[in-house]
């Protein structure tokens, strides 16, 4: 399989083409790749070998868009603010001296979000100092 010990170190280091048979390189792969490309008309194609590194393959093509990288960022770190408080939040309120319910948090937190939903736009832009 390999010629000599440089031989498969050049080929683990991608520094040489050929196969290696493992999930990055094998005959079989290679095939299915080159028969894809030309069912779909394309220059080439890339299979992987679970689901899971498909869709990370295609979310780390997406975020070289540095605006959509910084979009993702600010949407997470809103979204762990929010998980984050509304966590401290409920073990607070369910301590003493408060010992609200879990129906009476479910309550409070439905109130929460119908008011955030029905406060109009205008508000936000005047507490951001947007005129």
């Amino acid at each position: 399989m390999f010629d000599d010990v440089d031989h498969a170190a050049s080929l683990f280091n991608l520094q040489s083409y050929g196969y290696i048979y493992s999930r990055l390189t094998n005959p079989t792969v290679s095939v299915l790749e080159e028969r894809l490309a030309t069912l779909e008309g394309g220059r080439g194609a890339i299979c992987t070998a679970t689901g899971h590194a498909a869709q990370m393959r295609a979310m780390l093509h997406h975020f070289r868009n540095p605006r959509l990288l910084a979009t993702f960022t600010v949407g997470f770190g809103m979204l762990f603010a929010l998980v984050s408080t509304f966590t401290y939040v409920t073990f607070y309120l369910a301590a003493p001296p408060f010992n609200l319910s879990t129906a009476a948090l479910s309550y409070l937190f439905a109130i929460y979000l119908i008011g955030l939903v029905v406060t109009p736009e205008d508000v936000f832009s005047l507490a951001i100092g947007d005129n």
